[in-house]
């Protein structure tokens, strides 16, 4: 009784070997040459939106990404522009209260640059699924794939330009500029254009996969691609050289050096307009944050993903410097020495 049992485990145990090496030869690892994965990514964003109402636009954005050998550092950089901002162009006072910015009013603009060093990098062998019909069942196998975990820290460079608080008006008060001999100031609302250079310095976690499997599908050979750069950061941003644009404020009907001509505040009759400096209105608070996350895929053409939400040096107003922003956008990747 005890050989018959014997004999039906070694059966079994057998035809499980068999099936399983059958099964194993369905699926195997084409590509994992993760050290040889493209490091070299231009590209950018398509369709960008800042969903926070004050800050309420969509943009565009170039990207410059390139990996070094061994996933040890990187560089990157970036160039955005807001091309249906809701803010519209003003260039004109319409009422003798309102000031307007000297150079007039511009989209969100920011242009910046930074390099990452991978402090700790780990090589981790995850097990990727693949998941087929066989014989009107649905198999499954998981293989081994070797992929790179980082950690580390970076340092950056980000301008920043953009008119403050969209859709509202602050009242400002600040000191005539071009007006003879005597210092004048002024009181006026507006919404002033500002800017701003801003050191970044953060932490961030890059996980780096590069893999081909291969399923043979009752015949049919079938790829499964998992080519991607996932990216999640957090940075401390200072903000240094916090400049309000100089605004034009109009003269009211008795001001000095009014235009008696009887000429109209909807104009920019130089008589009629003070410009005035007004860097000293309001306290600014040079220090911020933001976290964020990325994704871009590794193939000849990949897709990019993203997510940032962050409150910018600014005013001290909490209300002003918060924005969210979402993005989605394509990338085209090389392998560079």
């Amino acid at each position: 009784m005890l050989k018959i049992k014997k004999a039906i485990f070694l059966i079994f145990f057998f035809c499980s070997i068999k099936s399983s090496l059958l099964f194993s030869q369905s699926a195997a690892i084409k590509d994992n040459a993760i050290n040889n994965s493209p490091n070299l990514t231009i590209g950018g964003t398509l369709l960008g939106v800042d969903i926070y109402d004050p800050n309420l636009n969509m943009f565009i954005e170039g990207k410059l990404g390139y990996r070094f050998k061994k996933e040890k550092a990187w560089i990157k950089a970036n160039y955005t522009i807001a091309f249906a901002d809701r803010l519209e162009e003003v260039t004109e006072s319409n009422t003798s209260s309102w000031a307007v910015p000297a150079e007039g009013t511009k989209p969100l603009k920011t242009y910046g640059a930074s390099i990452g060093f991978n402090l700790v990098r780990k090589e981790d062998f995850k097990l990727v699924k693949a998941t087929f019909l066989k014989r009107s069942d649905i198999k499954s196998v998981k293989l081994p794939v070797k992929s790179y975990r980082s950690y580390g820290l970076h340092v950056g460079f980000d301008y920043f330009r953009s008119i403050l608080a969209q859709g509202s008006t602050i009242s400002f008060t600040g000191t005539a500029t071009n007006f003879p001999k005597d210092t004048v100031l002024i009181a006026s609302h507006a919404t002033p254009m500002f800017s701003m250079n801003m050191i970044t310095i953060g932490m961030h976690r890059q996980l780096v996969q590069h893999c081909v499997v291969q399923v043979n599908n009752g015949g049919e050979l079938k790829e499964y691609k998992n080519k991607y750069i996932s990216t999640f950061y957090t940075d401390f941003l200072i903000g240094t050289k916090m400049t309000f644009e100089n605004i034009l404020v109009p003269l009211n009907g008795n001001g000095p050096n009014a235009n008696t001509s009887g000429g109209s505040y909807y104009s920019n009759d130089p008589y009629n307009f003070y410009s005035v400096d007004i860097n000293g209105s309001y306290k600014k608070i040079p220090v911020g944050g933001r976290i964020g996350w990325e994704q871009i895929g590794l193939g000849p053409v990949g897709s990019i993903v993203g997510f940032e939400f962050g409150f910018r040096p600014g005013i001290i107003n909490p209300a002003d410097n918060i924005y969210l922003m979402m993005k989605i956008g394509m990338s085209f990747n090389m392998k560079a020495k």
